[in-house]
């Protein structure tokens, strides 16, 4: 969400390079949900009233400058791989 979205932008805005694992969710979100009941039924069907719009096209992933998994050991060890790439830097 929130996340994907100010790294697209950082990565546009400025120098900084986006690095670590693909994130979840696609870069281009919507927002401003609204809601309506049908009336028969009294489900509740929710809508997007706005369509944020950071990358070109409609990519499934935010496109990182340097890609660097976190295997589950490391994460069970307390490596950090990205800090550790940082710091080669």
């Amino acid at each position: 969400g929130a996340a994907i979205t100010i790294a697209s932008q950082f990565g546009k805005e400025t120098n900084a390079q986006i690095i670590g694992e693909k994130p979840g969710g696609k870069p281009n979100q919507t927002a401003g949900l609204r809601s309506f009941t049908l009336p028969n039924s009294k489900l509740t069907i929710y809508f997007p009233t706005k369509k944020i719009v950071t990358v070109k096209g409609d990519p499934d992933f935010l496109e990182l400058d340097q890609e660097i998994p976190l295997p589950y050991l490391d994460f069970k060890t307390g490596k950090d791989p990205v800090l550790d790439f940082v710091r080669k830097k």
